[in-house]
């Protein structure tokens, strides 16, 4: 592993630990100059901490969910010194974070568990410490621990302003003494100032029938996004058939049902959406494409390949205007872990911009400004996972 200790305000020519393809160009707008390689100081391997959630504030800096020991409760960090991280007192010691968003008041938003008894909650933290806890106020037919842990197959999305978070569920039915996938999807919208519920639905997509260990779950949540406007999307992987775009208004009303190809595993598919109502999805049926459905439309329109060879997906964003989509990946080439940009007009592609050797790269966060794409890593070498931040912007 190339090691490197950098702070923010060091450019990539004084850090030399990550860099676009030798010989090529990037391209004018596209946020892809590498203007910050942070190690965090936080080692996952040996139980040395661990990031557990990232995200931008309104002036474009991280926000860190973290611990300095691998079973500390964990803390918030405004900023990469992970040193003045302060404890979150309301979150369950251990119990991990399912999502975190922060409002545009800097106010620090989590779905997880909260207090001795652990109940599935919503954290609120503002930036002068206030913690408010909100325990999630579901209908009966939604089961609030499934939803925020990995006993469901959860999807979560914040709206672009935190005020209120999509949770999604596969359920299952153990009344008769093992388990029956229902074949349902579940989706519940939740003010996130109060915990409480403000939209339901639930879909049938199958026949309900026997959880079979090692079988393909009848209903798969492969990502799920919500708009500006309130409207949900989800992708949903089917057993056996062509996965499906699910569109839906703000009150959980159906709009549209678009199916595409199978993804080729389950690790792959991403969704982002712009402020249009356009959706762009990843997908891993044949290499790696990126594919565009626009608000009315009845099948997906591929953009662009992304690959043809072993690379896996980690994330997707696309900028508001739809102009440009980043997307990052691990490659089987020497560039390691990447990130790239795509022009949504044309299917052009930008040089890949190389970021660590081995490890494991997590979604490109834009920031609210449009001028700063984060990403955060673990870094890799014989004995370490190190957390990494990288963070770019337009040449």
């Amino acid at each position: 592993m190339r090691t490197c200790s950098a702070v923010l305000g060091v450019a990539l020519a004084l850090t030399g630990c990550s860099s676009t393809v030798p010989g090529t160009a990037t391209p004018g707008g596209a946020l892809l100059v590498l203007a910050d390689d942070v190690d965090l100081g936080i080692a996952y391997t040996g139980g040395g901490g661990r990031l557990e959630q990232v995200a931008l504030d309104s002036s474009d800096s991280p926000v860190l969910l973290s611990s300095t020991e691998f079973v500390a409760q964990a803390g918030i960090t405004r900023g990469t010194d992970v040193s003045t991280s302060v404890p979150v007192a309301a979150l369950a010691e251990g119990s991990p974070v399912t999502a975190m968003a922060v409002a545009p008041n800097d106010t620090v938003v989590m779905v997880g568990n909260a207090g001795v008894q652990n109940r599935p909650s919503v954290i609120r933290v503002s930036p002068d410490g206030t913690e408010r806890s909100y325990p999630l106020a579901l209908p009966d037919v939604v089961d609030p621990i499934r939803v925020t842990s990995s006993l469901g197959n959860v999807g979560t999305a914040f709206s672009p302003h935190a005020s209120l978070v999509v949770l999604t569920d596969v359920p299952t039915d153990d009344s008769q003494g093992f388990p029956v996938d229902l074949g349902k999807l579940q989706v519940a919208v939740v003010d996130t100032t109060t915990g409480a519920a403000t939209e339901v639905v639930e879909v049938q997509l199958a026949d309900p029938s026997a959880d079979v260990p090692g079988q393909d779950p009848l209903v798969r949540v492969e990502d799920v996004v919500m708009g500006p406007d309130g409207g949900v999307l989800v992708a949903v992987g089917l057993a056996g058939q062509d996965s499906r775009l699910l569109r839906f208004d703000a009150s959980l009303n159906g709009v549209s049902d678009v199916p595409y190809a199978r993804p080729a595993d389950d690790v792959g598919t991403f969704l982002a959406l712009d402020d249009e109502g356009t959706a762009y999805l990843t997908q891993t049926a044949d290499g790696v494409q990126l594919l565009r459905f626009a608000a009315d439309a009845t099948e997906p329109e591929v953009v662009a390949t992304l690959a043809e060879d072993s690379t896996v997906v980690r994330g997707l964003a696309v900028d508001p205007s739809g102009t440009w989509g980043y997307v990052t990946a691990l490659t089987d080439t020497e560039l390691g872990q990447t990130v790239t940009a795509v022009d949504l007009a044309t299917g052009v592609q930008a040089p890949r911009t190389s970021l660590c050797d081995e490890g494991f790269a997590g979604p490109p966060l834009l920031g609210r400004s449009g001028e700063t794409l984060l990403v955060s890593a673990q870094c890799s070498d014989v004995s370490t996972n190190q957390e990494h931040l990288y963070v770019l912007r337009a040449a």
